[in-house]
């Protein structure tokens, strides 16, 4: 079975009813027994989910009418699967959950594969992700105003504020950081029309692997007074031209549990800035990881599934140093605060490093020296070895994206105008 595109497939003759039919049942013969069983409910269950699928797909394909079947039930079966749909469907799609399907089945379309358990949708942007990368801890009283704010820049392009900073135990913890990511695949996947952020306490829960409500109800709340504080000014690359976000608040005035549904109101600005955002698949397995544990796993795999995004198609999408990973993980010391005290790198920076690279199940990787040799075991390497280094990592189970990688060698062999090369 070959890979189409959505133009291939929308722009497929017509063919015989008949056929189509007598391939169904050819179709049925040759599948497998979960797929027999998938089957068997899809009349009684699904039916307005395999309706709904084989019409955006398109009622006739460039392909035998056996791939034609076997695929709308492949998709329909993943779908299912990954969000739990295991009661009887509904008589009527509502229109957030059409706008899942939708964004669903365009995966497969583009990429040529089903979406596995493995991954949410999440829009992306340079604002979110270097908000979720940019350290908030031990900021000195210097970047702390009359006010109470801190105010923390990163580069020309990005400058955070964190309101009332002492307010927080220690700046912006990883758990926010997760409970905002949440909220934006809730906004990605559900096709969230305006700013409310609706997402129920048990899905959240789900969805962090978290067991004690009592627990998760406290930490969601303090984790929403954090993003309250939240504030930044970024340029972003938007349709081709660099643009200046202005003052960014992420709260727009709502936030709290009520009836067992966390309720949450993105501000304004930063609504129409998702708006403009591009989709990434994002690992499952981050929002799993225990912070306590492993508090910079947490910055590394969002990381990686960010770095899939950008570059994928490129020569580079497969290997990351060392020293880029370590800028990315919030409460990893530096290498100036390890040499002003105790001076153990090993200890502070290499094996944490290591440990939380290694926690992460979704990831296979080996770790190179600079001259591309595999390292064995990294913990024998000192500082000025290890910094050197870097990671090569095995994206296999990402989906591929055609048509995006096309897009971008079609851009980059475009001359840029002046404005385009920096802003």
């Amino acid at each position: 079975m070959h890979d189409l595109t959505r133009e291939e497939i929308l722009n497929a003759p017509d063919g015989d009813p008949e056929e189509n039919r007598q391939a169904d049942i050819k179709a049925f013969e040759q599948m497998t027994p979960g797929l027999i069983r998938m089957r068997e409910f899809i009349l009684g269950r699904y039916k307005i989910y395999f309706a709904f699928i084989d019409a955006e797909l398109g009622k006739v394909w460039k392909r035998t009418p056996e791939e034609k079947t076997m695929t709308r039930l492949l998709i329909l079966e993943n779908y299912i699967f990954t969000y739990k749909i295991y009661k009887k469907a509904p008589t009527v799609l509502s229109k957030e959950e059409q706008n899942r399907l939708i964004i669903f089945i365009d995966a497969y379309i583009n990429s040529g594969k089903l979406l596995t358990k493995d991954f949410y949708f999440m829009l992306q942007g340079k604002g979110t992700n270097t908000l979720t990368k940019t350290k908030t801890s031990f900021i000195p009283d210097q970047q702390i105003g009359i006010f109470g704010n801190a105010r923390i820049k990163v580069d020309d392009t990005f400058t955070l504020t964190i309101k009332d900073y002492r307010e927080l135990k220690n700046g912006i913890s990883t758990t926010a950081y997760m409970l905002l990511d949440c909220f934006v695949i809730q906004f990605t996947e559900t096709g969230t029309k305006d700013c409310s952020i609706r997402l129920p306490l048990k899905k959240y829960m789900e969805m962090r692997g978290l067991k004690d409500e009592k627990t998760a109800r406290k930490q969601i709340l303090a984790d929403i007074e954090a993003l309250r504080k939240i504030e930044y000014e970024a340029s972003e690359k938007i349709r081709g031209r660099w643009v200046r976000s202005g003052s960014v608040s992420l709260y727009g005035g709502t936030g709290f549990i009520k009836n067992s549904i966390i309720c949450f109101n993105f501000n304004v600005d930063f609504y129409n800035q998702l708006l403009n955002y591009k989709v990434m698949e994002y690992s499952k397995e981050t929002l799993k990881i225990n912070s306590n544990q492993h508090p910079h796993a947490y910055y590394f795999s969002r990381y990686i599934d960010e770095n899939y995004r950008l570059n994928e198609g490129k020569d580079r999408v497969h290997v990351i140093s060392i020293s880029t990973l370590i800028e990315k993980a919030q409460e990893l010391p530096s290498y100036e605060t390890v040499k002003l005290t105790n001076r153990n790198y090993k200890g502070r920076i290499i094996e944490p490093v290591i440990r939380d690279l290694d926690s992460l199940d979704q990831l296979y990787y080996d770790l190179l020296d600079k001259e591309g040799n595999i390292i064995d075991d990294p913990k024998e390497l000192n500082y000025e070895e290890f910094i050197a280094c870097k990671i090569k990592i095995d994206y296999a189970d990402y989906p591929i994206h055609k048509k995006r990688i096309a897009n971008k060698d079609k851009y980059s062999k475009k001359p840029r105008r002046k404005s385009e090369e920096k802003a």
